[in-house]
Formats: structure tokens, C-alpha cells, sequence
């Protein structure tokens, strides 16, 4: 993949995701899930989302085979590189050919990570992502509404 075919991925604006999208508990605290993204390309895409709510921490990624977490968002977390935090917070990565994962603060997400289900619908809008079903609570916060 080179950056040309990634930009082009990441504008394309048929990604779709059909149906509900439930968190799976996984180890210890934390919960993730996993779904088809659909496009014009055929590109193999999925979306995956992990959620803990101890160490308040959301990511949602766009995956491809080829490169791994082709772009994503994450809140409540740090990001670092050689062992050093270069961004403290909410964040986005985007794959490049010169660094396999640029990081940079977005403007345009006001979600918190106690929002997990608001930083998903954010997510979906400005990645050019159609969910037509919904991302459900998680199980945590269900209990607490």
C-alpha cells in the first residue's frame, strides 16, 4: 500500500458498516468488538473498537491486512513513540509509508472517553463511515443508565 492508495481508502465515502455492533468483554477490564466494513474498492477493511473504563481509554481503528490500523481514533490515552509520550489525550493515527502511524490532535471530536458511544458516532462521520445499525452501550455503562 502506498500513501496514495491510503488517502483514497480514507476518502471514499461508500465505506458502510450493516447492523448493530455489540462490546464483547475481553481480558481483564476491557471490551472490544470487531465488524465488516464494506466499500466500492472491495478493499479488506474492518473496524475495531476496544473500551476500559478503569483506565477510561476508547480507540476505534480502521483495519487493513496489509498495514494494520490503517487510521484511528483514541481518547482518554497517551501516545508514544520510543518509550517517550508525544501526545497526552485524544488523538488520531493515520498510516503513512514514512511513519506507520502519524499522530496528531484532531479539532473536530469533542466526544470524552466517558462517551464511548458518542466518540463512535463522531468517528463514523468524519471517517466517511455509514453504520446503518448502532453501536450498542457498553455492557458497564448499561447498568448505570
Amino acid at each position: 500500500m502506498n500513501n496514495r492508495e491510503a488517502d483514497m481508502i480514507l476518502a471514499d465515502q461508500s465505506k458502510t458498516i450493516f447492523g448493530d455492533i455489540e462490546w464483547a468483554l475481553g481480558d481483564g477490564p476491557w471490551m472490544r468488538f470487531r465488524a465488516e466494513i464494506v466499500n466500492d474498492f472491495g478493499a479488506p477493511l474492518q473496524v475495531a473498537g476496544t473500551y476500559n473504563p478503569q483506565a477510561r481509554k476508547v480507540s476505534f481503528s480502521i483495519l487493513h491486512p496489509e498495514v494494520g490500523r490503517l487510521y484511528g481514533l483514541d481518547l482518554g490515552g497517551a501516545h508514544a513513540e520510543s518509550g517517550r509520550i508525544v501526545i497526552q489525550g485524544t488523538h488520531k493515527n493515520k498510516w503513512t509509508e514514512e511513519a506507520s502511524n502519524h499522530c496528531y490532535v484532531p479539532e473536530d471530536i469533542t466526544a470524552t472517553e466517558y462517551e464511548p458511544v458518542r466518540a463512535w458516532e463522531q468517528f463514523c462521520t468524519e471517517a466517511k463511515i455509514d453504520h446503518q445499525g448502532r453501536l450498542h452501550l457498553p455492557p458497564i455503562q448499561e447498568s448505570l443508565t
